[in-house]
């Protein structure tokens, strides 16, 4: 058979796999030994999928699909059993290359609430009480942004492309994890401020860690529980796999946490190999998130000193219930990083573990006006466009003033889990429909000096920041990052424009079911369609959230633009800044960009303010526009 050929058939059987419904419930000598209560935080469970996949690599793709067949298709295991089909998938040589159904079509248990997938009433599936303003639950006017299904799918495959179990580990894989949940936390903030609340604050142990939980949580997934109002963390957790127990506790946490915090003060950090090297901020996160350390790369920190607490706090958090497993409780969302964002304590765990990382942050010599600089550029001006109203009937202003709104997003649902009852339907999928926000299409243009006799390869970086009148360092890690990318300017200058939707933020591309049985019904003989099947991940930033909310009265923001030396910045000379890059990476290959992940706002500035720095660092620019959020308008609802 042809090659377009095979990869075409595996393909289809693929396909068929994930949305087959139906358990084999016969027995045979590969079957695959299931792991209750399964989370991906969870180093041992990952570490046996692993040896799953690895067991799998190299058999006939229809044995294996015969094999994972026989995995249990409940909402219990759900997340157990696609785990395993996908890396198995991808790790097995004749279906590595194929795409894989988006996790929201093929385990809506992780993103719908089960009422709305019974039922079969689209708008079943929003979260009720919206207005009220108890401070008990005023973070149920969040739910949109932590609920958001493409926002939960980039923070599960992030965890699948840069997993705790990689060995060797990827490029600053440690530094991603730290750059990319940092950026997470800043947009919170940047939502929480628009809607009048205080920025998140931390939880973890020091912290507040057994105090009662104000913020209860019914996450209203089937198959994982809620989490009441002033709930508490005991002191013991436990982890039941077969005969064997893990135990944590939150004495061991605090002094792996302490040995992290002394590396800071330090600068060192003691490897696994017995041997003293300088901290970066790749090993940092590294130390935090703890890679699944198998021995065989030594030079990684010491995991038997500094633990594994990033990833045991999301599971001590998800087992609040039941911590010691005694009453079969199902675990709650942070235990899986397919629905932690949706949990409020999502964030204030992460606010704990960036406080870690701000130390090492802080522990940085403080950037100069020369460190800054890039000789001869200048930027002259930076705007934001509207580039298309998409029907809104007011004059509105579209210069430095963006808009953002609600719309509805459907959702088609391809396959239901064996206890879900199946709603009676005419055709194969269901509709789920979610409230999402958008904004009107805008552009950025910049106006650059090249005052050099040569072109300059420039790398532009925007942010944007809620306005303030605090300290430059208090607030630098508000900042979130619009958009990286590279730009030649010949002698004498260059305007520049650049589309939203081009942003190496977002996500590059999004493949459904819908369009992979097309790609199918093309002809096997078609190049074409086989190359629109390439490079397809799904881990990046949503666009529709790329501009933070805003408020109706007009909240006002800093957008913020750096100007670098590309050819002093890439990795090599074919680094590229095209994907979603910037909080993804390039899966497989160095990190293209050598400038600290956030830079300029990875450490502090010799400026009390955002101006005096662009006053004195003639390659910066800084503006000031609004973000207005319509209430009243909804865009195109017809999706």
């Amino acid at each position: 058979m042809a090659p377009n050929k095979r990869k075409i058939a595996a393909q289809r059987k693929v396909l068929e796999a994930f949305l087959n419904e139906e358990e084999d419930l016969s027995t045979g000598d590969q079957d695959i030994e299931v792991i209750e209560n399964f989370s991906n935080f969870d180093e041992d469970h990952l570490r046996k999928v692993k040896e799953i996949a690895d067991r799998l690599s190299d058999k006939p793709l229809d044995e294996v699909i015969q094999i994972l067949s026989r995995l249990p298709k409940t909402t219990r295991n759900g997340l157990f059993t696609t785990t395993v089909m996908r890396l198995v998938f991808a790790k097995n040589k004749e279906s590595a290359d194929c795409d894989f159904t988006p996790l929201h079509q093929t385990s809506p248990e992780m993103f719908f609430s089960e009422e709305s997938l019974t039922h079969h009433n689209p708008k079943n599936d929003e979260v009720k009480n919206y207005d009220i303003v108890n401070d008990l639950y005023k973070e149920l006017k969040l739910a949109w942004f932590r609920e958001d299904v493409t926002l939960n799918e980039h923070h599960y495959y992030w965890h699948v492309i840069y997993p705790v179990e990689q060995q060797p580990q990827f490029d600053r894989q440690g530094e991603l994890f730290v750059y990319m949940h940092q950026q997470m936390l800043a947009r919170y903030d940047f939502e929480r401020l628009a809607m009048g609340f205080d920025r998140v604050h931390p939880f973890g142990p020091r912290y507040n860690w057994h105090d009662p939980i104000k913020e209860g949580y019914n996450c209203r997934l089937k198959g994982m529980s809620f989490r009441c109002t002033n709930s508490t963390i005991l002191p013991v957790t436990k982890s039941k796999q077969g005969n064997k127990t893990k135990v944590y506790t939150t004495d061991k946490m605090v002094r792996q946490r302490d040995r992290i915090f002394d590396s800071i003060l330090d600068g060192y950090y003691q490897q696994l190999n017995g041997q003293k090297a300088p901290l970066t901020m790749a090993a940092l996160g590294t130390m935090v998130e703890a890679n699944a350390n198998l021995g065989e790369d030594g030079t990684l920190p010491d995991r038997s000193l500094y633990g594994n607490v990033h990833n045991i706090g999301h599971g001590i958090i998800g087992a609040i219930n039941d911590p010691e497993g005694l009453h079969d409780i199902p675990r709650g969302p942070m235990n899986n990083t397919a629905t932690a964002v949706r949990d409020p304590i999502f964030f204030r765990w992460h606010k704990y573990i960036d406080g870690i990382c701000e130390e090492f942050r802080a522990q940085q010599e403080p950037y100069t006006a020369q460190d800054l600089k890039f000789h001869g550029i200048q930027i002259k001006n930076l705007e934001t466009h509207i580039t298309d109203t998409l029907g809104i009937e007011d004059q509105i202003e579209k210069v430095n003033q963006l808009h953002t709104y609600f719309e509805e997003k459907s959702y088609e649902v391809h396959r239901f889990p064996k206890d879900v009852m199946k709603p009676k339907r005419k055709k194969k999928t269901i509709e789920v429909l979610k409230w999402e926000l958008n904004h009107l299409p805008f552009k950025f243009k910049l106006k650059m000096v090249n005052n050099n006799r040569k072109p300059a390869l420039v790398a532009l970086r925007i942010f944007l920041a809620p306005s303030t009148t605090a300290p430059l360092d208090e607030w630098r890690n508000m900042y979130v990052e619009l958009d990286r990318f590279v730009v030649t300017v010949p002698p004498g200058g260059k305007d520049v424009e650049r589309f939203n939707y081009q942003s190496s933020v977002v996500l590059d591309r999004y493949i459904t079911i819908e369009e992979i049985e097309k790609l199918l019904a093309c002809s096997e003989d078609s190049d074409d369609a086989d190359e629109k099947r390439k490079g397809i991940c799904g881990c990046g930033w949503p666009l529709h959230l790329l501009i933070p909310r805003g408020t109706e009265a007009n909240m006002s923001a800093k957008l913020f633009v750096i100007a670098t030396d590309w050819s002093e910045d890439r990795h090599d000379s074919n680094a590229t800044l095209d994907g979603s890059v910037s909080y993804c990476g390039k899966s497989g290959l160095p990190y293209p960009d050598k400038k600290p992940m956030g830079y300029p706002f990875d450490r502090a500035m010799d400026y009390a303010s955002i101006e005096k720095l662009v006053k004195h660092v003639p390659n910066s620019f800084v503006t000031e526009i609004k973000i207005r959020h319509r209430p009243h308008f909804h865009g195109n609802t017809s999706n």
